[in-house]
């Protein structure tokens, strides 16, 4: 094992100085190298995406999407380099359940990516990204983890035109983010944020502002595709396997159907299918003000749940000075009760709403399982400066927690202070701090729990 790895780590280094061979050209010039970028999401800031659309910007209901208009003038063969480090450390005070001895956690991870995209010509483009991410815990003390290097990215694209019709086919390893990702982002949620990749072959047709979209996906429960470290190593409950069909009209509403299976061959969960029908609608009022809602209707079949679930939110966004802009809003995950089954959401295991509630959950299904909750929020966002590639941007949140199963018992009060700043064209990062204040569903947790995080992250693409 320790000579693939040595190997490995070779592969990835020799990835490295290539890219940095080649990063003379300009890298700010270029776009996302995915669908979207998952550091950037996950911080719910602007979502770059590298979409060909005829579309110039549409809200994503956490900013704007930037999307990209292929151009027949573009090189017909460009290699770019892809680089990333990213380090990080995290600190929980009293968050775990399933440690109640030492409730406390304190790591620092480091995540390096390298890889290379291949544009032949204005119609293809390739992508091969190779991705560590190796932890040391230190509280409690434990011995450092190297972690697997993994195929991140492995994807081939294809787009053409025709009576005015854009066509695109993606296949391969690749991110999936639909809109900003409640129903799908995060293709495998147990190995944290060090990757989000789907195996998937992605088919979308547009045409004058409407698209549809054809995905389909498959995840084994272990990667097929480690390259050094633990192979049996878990990336989600079971290998899970979807279909989805989603509408996009003028008008700025989607309807989406996805059918998922999930199948545990180490048995250590039952089988279960599930039909989710959702609806999105955003709603741009002008001025910078938009309103956003969802609505997620899902049938249920397996041994262990049958019957139907529901998912919804709603988010209003309203500019409230030239550098104040305020958010309300809600969402409600159903849990078993009133004739409701809980929601089981396709690939939205993330830190969504919270970072510290992510590991609160994992008693009740698992990390990031976002079931059985419900909360209404309201967040104020300024820019406290802005001047050519370097910005510092403050949010402030608050929800109220809620836990529908037990007739909506409080779980408790969340507050969240983040910092994101841009320190250079290729450095960005975060200060975040989360406090919750259990309530009565939380009667095992002595509070306040505490969350706190750091984080600086260098990239080109």
């Amino acid at each position: 094992m320790q000579s693939s790895h040595r190997a490995a780590a070779a592969l990835l280094l020799f990835l490295f100085a290539l890219a940095g061979l080649l990063g003379g050209n300009d890298a700010r010039a270029s776009d996302s190298t995915s669908d979207a970028d998952s550091t950037r999401l996950i911080a719910k800031g602007v979502i770059p995406v590298r979409v060909l659309s005829p579309d110039s910007l549409r809200p994503s209901g956490r900013g704007l999407i930037n999307v990209r208009v292929a151009s027949a003038d573009e090189p017909r063969s460009v290699w770019r380099p892809l680089l990333g480090l990213r380090a990080r450390q995290e600190l929980l005070d009293g968050v775990f359940h399933f440690d109640p001895v030492e409730p406390g956690r304190n790591w620092i991870r480091l995540r390096s990516r390298a890889g290379l995209h291949w544009t032949p010509s204005a119609r293809q483009s390739f992508e091969l990204r190779l991705l560590n991410e190796f932890r040391k815990i230190l509280e409690p003390d434990t011995e450092l983890d190297l972690d697997e290097v993994v195929i991140d990215h492995l994807w081939w694209r294809r787009v053409w035109e025709r009576n005015g019709r854009l066509y695109t086919l993606k296949i391969g390893r690749q991110d999936v983010i639909w809109d900003d990702g409640f129903l799908i982002l995060e293709g495998h949620p147990l190995d944290g944020s060090r990757s989000m990749y789907q195996n998937a072959l992605r088919f979308t047709l547009r045409k004058e502002g409407r698209e549809l979209e054809l995905l389909g996906i498959h995840n084994p429960k272990r990667d097929p595709l480690v390259l050094a470290g633990d192979e049996e190593r878990a990336l989600a409950d079971a290998n899970e396997s979807a279909v989805a069909l989603r509408v996009r009209g003028r008008d700025r509403w989607r309807l989406a159907l996805i059918w998922k299976q999930e199948t545990d061959f180490d048995n250590d969960r039952p089988m279960i299918k599930t039909w989710t029908l959702a609806l999105r609608r955003e709603a741009d009022r002008g001025g910078g003000n938009s309103i956003i809602d969802e609505l997620a209707l899902q049938r249920q079949d397996g041994t262990a749940a049958d019957g139907w679930a529901l998912a919804l939110r709603v988010l209003a966004e309203q500019q409230l000075s030239e550098r104040w802009r305020g958010e309300l809003g809600g969402f409600y995950y159903s849990g078993w009760q009133g004739g409701l089954s809980a929601f089981r959401t396709p690939w939205g295991r993330w830190p969504m709403w919270s970072e510290l509630y992510i590991y609160t959950l994992i008693p009740e299904g698992g990390v990031a399982t976002w079931q059985n909750i419900a909360a209404p929020h309201l967040s104020l966002r300024r820019q406290l400066f802005a001047r050519r590639n370097r910005s510092v941007d403050l949010r402030l949140s608050a929800y109220l927690l809620l836990a529908p199963q037990s007739d909506f018992e409080m779980r408790g009060p969340l507050y969240q202070a983040e910092l994101r700043f841009q320190l250079a064209s290729h450095l960005s990062g975060h200060l975040l701090w989360e406090m919750l204040s259990p309530d009565g569903f939380h009667d095992d947790m002595d509070g306040p729990v505490h969350f706190l995080r750091w984080q600086l992250d260098y990239e080109i693409k």
